[in-house]
């Protein structure tokens, strides 16, 4: 883990050397958007980086997932370099006790915070796209209890708009119930 740390930081002052702040700021966004109206690009001509982070937490997978615990060295990064991140960490982890702190300090420090699901469902099948895992009723569901964490830490749907959908994978019934709850989706990493 402090390997996977290291790197990170070393790369976030590496990006930071050549691209804290974009200089040039379009009057109006440019999007470029997959098949689904999915947000991949922004501003692609632009010599701009965007720092994205996802995370997920789970206690039932051996700690392959508490991949959260890598926060504070992020911002401490961050912060040294006067850059600012995006924060799509799942809902489950607003509930364990130490990432409250972290949580708090994304927010306090002008980073953009939002989720990227509660509880990380699969939506559809990684070898079938096109067949769906889980229902509206359940994305919608999960949808809720993710933003009962977001509006804990006073956030507003306003302020939490643009979400990474679970394992940045998702077909269009998944896009359609994601975008009818007033979601904005973005996948930088194309799946």
């Amino acid at each position: 883990m402090k390997k996977i740390l290291t790197s990170i930081a070393v790369v976030l002052a590496m990006i930071s050397m050549v691209a804290c702040n974009c200089k040039t700021k379009s009057a109006a966004p440019t999007f470029v958007t997959d098949e689904y109206g999915v947000v991949e690009r922004i501003n692609p001509d632009e010599k701009c980086v965007y720092l994205v982070f996802t995370a997920h937490y789970s206690e039932s997978d051996s700690g392959y997932f508490e991949n959260f615990d890598g926060i504070v060295p992020v911002l401490n990064t961050l912060k040294e370099k006067d850059v600012k991140g995006s924060f799509f960490p799942t809902g489950v982890c607003f509930t364990v006790d130490r990432y409250q702190e972290p949580i708090q300090r994304i927010i306090d420090e002008g980073h953009y915070l939002s989720a990227h699901s509660f509880a990380h469902l699969l939506f559809v099948d990684e070898s079938d796209p096109t067949r769906s895992l889980v229902t509206a009723d359940s994305i919608r569901r999960d949808f809720a209890r993710m933003e009962q964490e977001l509006e804990r830490f006073g956030l507003t749907k306003e302020q939490y708009c643009w979400l990474i959908p679970p394992y940045e994978t998702y077909n269009q019934e998944a896009v359609d119930v994601m975008t009818e709850l007033g979601y904005r989706l973005v996948n930088p990493t194309g799946g």
